[in-house]
């Protein structure tokens, strides 16, 4: 069987250490329907719509996410599990009423072409298919999302698990090549709604994100042991520490921070690498092998 097997560890952090302590108030954590009319200048993505630079969200508006508010940040996922919007917080336990799409502290940008934690197959994204998805509430502090979905002639297994204390998602992510439902046509939907090839080829099979923050030039790190590269080129980096997208150099506002799950069972990131894809995006990544090997 052909399989991909890793585990991410997603952190959202904010670096506001300029900011006075504050009392912290009770977030209440949780999974709540919101449905994408809800969302404050939706505008922002309905503007690219039917271009060629069209945002994710075109493909979202009359959809309902699922709402997750935690204590560092306020996480809206669709029914893939990809993210459509996170929203982080200057002071830890803040309620937030604002769901603002151009809001600084949604570090999902509504005008991006892919969302956030999209997978994409060499670079390329593809639309998932045959969805099938379920949260659950694992304790008084995580909850627990699965999704199955077709990618082309990929069949995918991903899991989530969302603190409200350490604002992180740990993320896993199984794909069986030529088990996807789109196997027998070899073909992918990609976003505008044409088809691309499903070779049999080995594939890199990445973990991306994308933007942030309204920021035009953030900047990107990967780090390897001890050092790291900044803005490094689009080139594989193996056995990453992370892959950070920032607003700026200096720790000293928002950042995506990817992360190898350092209790992941010995042998599940073999091949794990890190890459900036350009156009600001920054992923994990590792080969999927070609079908029948």
């Amino acid at each position: 069987m052909n399989a991909l097997r890793f585990t991410l560890l997603v952190v959202v952090a904010s670096f506001l250490a300029a900011l006075a302590p504050q009392a912290e108030a009770r977030v209440e954590f949780g999974l709540n329907p919101f449905n994408v009319e809800e969302f404050r200048a939706l505008e922002t993505a309905r503007e690219t719509c039917g271009g060629p630079a069209a945002s994710f969200l075109c493909r979202q508006l009359e959809a309902e996410l699922t709402r997750i508010p935690t204590k560092g940040v306020d996480l809206f996922f669709n029914d893939a599990g990809e993210l459509m919007a996170a929203f982080a917080k200057q002071q830890k336990g803040q309620t937030l009423n604002n769901y603002a799409l151009d809001n600084r502290q949604n570090l999902i940008p509504a005008d991006a072409t892919i969302p956030g934690g999209a997978l994409l197959i060499d670079g390329d994204y593809a639309v998932p298919q045959n969805v099938e998805s379920g949260w659950e509430r694992l304790s008084e502090e995580v909850v627990e999302g699965t999704f199955r979905f077709d990618v082309g002639d990929v069949a995918v297994e991903k899991t989530i698990r969302v603190s409200n204390t350490r604002h992180t998602l740990e993320v896993e992510i199984r794909a069986d090549r030529a088990a996807g439902a789109a196997a027998e046509s070899g073909s992918t939907e990609t976003p505008d709604g044409g088809a691309s090839a499903a070779g049999a080829a080995p594939v890199a099979w990445q973990f991306t994100l994308m933007g942030i923050a309204r920021v035009d030039d953030p900047v990107l790190k990967i780090g390897s042991g001890e050092d790291f590269s900044t803005n490094p080129p689009a080139a594989p980096f193996p056995n990453p520490t992370y892959a950070s997208i920032q607003n700026n150099d200096r720790n000293t506002a928002y950042a995506l921070v990817l992360r190898p799950d350092p209790e992941a069972e010995a042998g599940t990131n073999d091949g794990l690498a890190a890459i900036a894809l350009g156009d600001d995006r920054i992923a994990f990544q590792t080969e999927l092998a070609a079908q029948g090997s």
